[in-house]
């Protein structure tokens, strides 16, 4: 299992976290300056990716399970292109129920304009047709309590499995288990809601 990394911290605050993880071997890493790429560039940002050397970024995008324009999700993936060079996309909170078409013709439109990576975060269970069109699906993003007490079915593809509230001293545990899971990505945490893909006391044995 490789390790991916919601890296929600800000290089200003958190320069030493950016780099372990460019000195890391991430399989993928979500970059977020505000809940996207923002309205502007951020410069904090654009001097880190610029110079950036380290695992693939993914421009974090949020399609509000569907409840967003989706004008608006494509014009935040030209923003990361345009803005800071980031054709990689992580598409969160990804929906999976009802009418799946418009949601896999949004991937492929992605792909047409050049995001050659798309991360589809649906948190949750994701049928094959969600899996099939994107590069990676994540299939769980919770808490560990919650997380021990999940049965996870065989599903071909990468799945990426998220868990927070992770005591530190269960964090190899969290690891075996997502493994046994089936998950091909994985990331866990101690920190607790309501931000916990922060960068402080986050351990190298949460990998």
């Amino acid at each position: 299992m490789h390790y991916a990394i919601p890296c929600y911290f800000h290089p200003a605050t958190d320069p030493q976290g950016w780099e372990w993880v460019r000195t890391s071997s991430a399989s993928f890493c979500v970059v977020n300056p505000h809940n996207g790429p923002g309205a502007g560039r951020d410069p904090h940002y654009t001097h880190l990716i610029s110079e950036w050397d380290g695992p693939p970024l993914c421009g974090y995008v949020s399609v509000d399970y569907g409840r967003r324009d989706n004008q608006a999700v494509l014009a935040d993936a030209a923003t990361w292109q345009n803005s800071y060079s980031v054709s990689a996309l992580m598409l969160d909170c990804f929906p999976v129920d009802g009418e799946l078409s418009p949601w896999t013709q949004l991937i492929a439109d992605l792909r047409g304009r050049g995001h050659d990576f798309i991360v589809a975060n649906a948190g949750r269970s994701a049928p094959y047709e969600v899996i099939a069109s994107a590069d990676v699906t994540c299939t769980a993003e919770m808490d560990w309590r919650t997380y021990r007490q999940q049965r996870f079915t065989e599903t071909p593809g990468d799945t990426w499995h998220i868990v927070h509230s992770v005591p530190p001293s269960q964090l190899l545990s969290a690891r075996t288990l997502m493994m046994r899971n089936g998950a091909t990505h994985g990331w866990a945490t101690p920190h607790t809601l309501p931000h916990p893909y922060g960068w402080d006391d986050v351990l190298p044995s949460a990998l």
